[in-house]
């Protein structure tokens, strides 16, 4: 129940910061909105992931509300689903020789981005991204890729801890397409403060630390509903 309660309020506040926008929008016509998506490149900081084994494949896909307070900066909030992982080598013993297996940790992310936003120049926008978010596990899925089959897929959700926290930095364009739609394109980092260890008993014994590094390009068209 608590859990669920936590869950609610995350929802409900981003739903009261979007209808906060469209009063805003409303009276200054100074907010946007913008559905953004694509792939990312995504690895765990520490744990004992090694550098040789490929970093896991990513992505991130939301709905943003950008609010400008003035021809520079603004402020921009959403919602959105991030995919993070990694690859995490291991070995057992097989039937007749040590085998290798690389797990695939795949986390699951309902994340909520506060940043602020400097843009320069026209018609075609340049713009920087620096901030933070806090975001609340929705999955964590351990997946067996070896050849031999040996491990099959495992939910590790209920053994990391609910919420993270992290920095949020990018760069991006805008290009005009209509006098209130444009075209976005970024690249964003999301680089993870807080632990995300699972418990020691299962993955990253003797590691203190274990944190998220997702960096995505991001797609997207914005829409500014005033005149």
């Amino acid at each position: 129940m608590k859990t669920f309660n936590q869950f609610r309020y995350l929802t409900l506040t981003t739903f009261f910061v979007c209808v906060l926008s469209t009063i805003i929008y409303a009276q200054t016509s100074r907010a946007s909105f913008e559905v953004a998506g694509g792939p990312g490149y995504s690895f765990l900081r520490g744990g004992g992931t090694a550098s040789s084994v490929p970093d896991g494949r990513g992505f991130q896909i939301g709905l943003f509300t950008d609010i400008r307070i003035n021809q520079v900066f603004s402020v921009q909030t959403g919602l959105s689903f991030d995919r993070k992982g990694s690859l995490y080598p291991t070995e057992w013993y097989g039937f007749l020789y040590l085998e290798e297996e690389h797990l695939k940790l795949n986390y699951d992310y309902l994340s909520m981005p506060l940043v602020i936003r400097a843009s320069f120049f026209k018609p075609v926008k340049l713009y920087l991204n620096t901030g933070v978010f806090l975001a609340r596990i929705h999955s964590l899925m351990l997946i067996g890729e070896g050849t031999q089959g040996g491990l099959g897929s495992f939910n590790f959700t209920s053994f990391v801890p609910e919420y993270e926290f992290g920095l949020v930095n990018g760069i991006g364009i805008k290009v005009p397409l209509h006098k209130q739609l444009e075209l976005t394109a970024e690249i964003r980092n999301n680089r993870g403060l807080s632990s995300v260890k699972l418990k020691d008993e299962y993955l990253f014994s003797g590691s203190p630390n274990v944190r998220t590094n997702l960096t995505t390009l991001l797609i997207g068209i914005s829409i500014r509903l005033g005149k």
